[in-house]
């Protein structure tokens, strides 16, 4: 459920969050309003797993073909079916969560009008291994991105750390287990070659040959279906390619569970006293079989690990570090 409107504070901004990237926009979109911020959350495109907006105003074309429309189409398609629901022009700041929609970001001027507050929010792929386009750089008043490693191709950019609403992510913690009794692991990847999948089900194979396991590969669940999943997770595996976490880490830590994933070594400076288990793809099964020796340095991981996202993600934490990009 969508945190509650309040009544727009005097001189408070109001937001149009678009996309639903990892479900990043709503958790912001929630905590601002919970500073009693207008805030709305806009999307062109269903998103799989579910997560719910405020408005949505579906292009019905294909994201490929899209950029033969052209202005015209954005023009009369965007800008006038945003006012069928609400008048754009009332909004203050304008939070981009998707890659722009034409070649070049050439269809940020129109996000712009009426000298609109523009924040470009990059999450991934959208610029890994590439720039930010120079319209982002040029048109936006904020750049942000939602991991550290993004900034080796948009230094001018800011890293935000993904918010979490830890009032949805009560602690639950790694249950004591005896000698006996089958450790539960969950890995739930968004896109199984980036996240490592084959790599991680093999080793848990030959896991399985030696330990007692009960391995859950979540995948196309609801959003909130995933998360329960996660709720009965001994250990949580995220991904073991790029060299970060993800939003499944940042939800299983909320939880209070153990999380494996693959960390760049210069990246553990941003990450200050994170208690993820770096796992390498090279030595994974080694890796967790360390772990899983010892089920209570498990449940020891899962206290950082709460005690961690407190501290780096809380989204009210976020949202006001966001304030101040606002009123700049």
């Amino acid at each position: 459920m969508s945190g509650k409107k309040l009544k727009k504070a005097k001189d408070t901004p109001s937001i149009l969050h678009i996309g639903s990237t990892a479900n990043i926009p709503q958790t912001i979109r929630d905590a601002q309003r919970r500073m009693g911020m207008e805030s709305d959350v806009l999307d062109f495109d269903q998103h799989p797993f579910g997560y719910d907006v405020d408005i949505y105003k579906p292009l019905r074309i294909s994201p490929h073909v899209r950029p033969a429309k052209g202005f015209r189409y954005l023009v009369s398609g965007i800008e006038k079916t945003l006012n069928t629901h609400a008048s754009y022009k009332n909004y203050d700041i304008i939070h981009l969560h998707v890659p722009p929609l034409l070649p070049g970001a050439l269809d940020l001027p129109i996000w712009k009008t009426g000298g609109k507050h523009l924040i470009v929010h990059h999450h991934g792929s959208d610029v890994r291994y590439k720039k930010s386009p120079w319209l982002c750089r040029k048109l936006a008043d904020n750049l942000f991105v939602s991991t550290p490693d993004l900034l080796e191709w948009v230094p001018e950019a800011t890293w935000l750390p993904n918010p979490i609403d830890l009032e949805k992510y009560e602690f639950t913690g790694v249950a004591p287990h005896g000698e006996h009794e089958k450790m539960t692991i969950v890995h739930a990847p968004s896109d199984r070659a980036k996240k490592g999948t084959d790599e991680i089900v093999s080793a848990i194979k030959k896991l399985s040959e030696k330990y007692r396991i009960d391995f859950k590969l979540v995948e196309g669940l609801p959003h909130k279906l995933a998360v329960e999943e996660f709720r009965r997770a001994d250990l949580i595996i995220d991904q073991i390619k790029l060299g970060i976490y993800s939003m499944v880490s940042v939800e299983g830590m909320a939880l209070g569970k153990a999380v494996a994933c693959n960390i760049r070594e210069d990246l553990w400076d941003y990450y200050k006293n994170c208690p993820i288990i770096d796992v390498k793809p090279t030595s994974l099964v080694e890796d967790l079989s360390y772990v899983l020796e010892d089920p209570d340095f498990l449940m020891e991981c899962g206290v950082k690990s709460r005690q961690y996202v407190e501290r780096m993600h809380d989204s009210m934490r976020i949202v006001q570090m966001l304030m101040g990009y606002y009123r700049s």
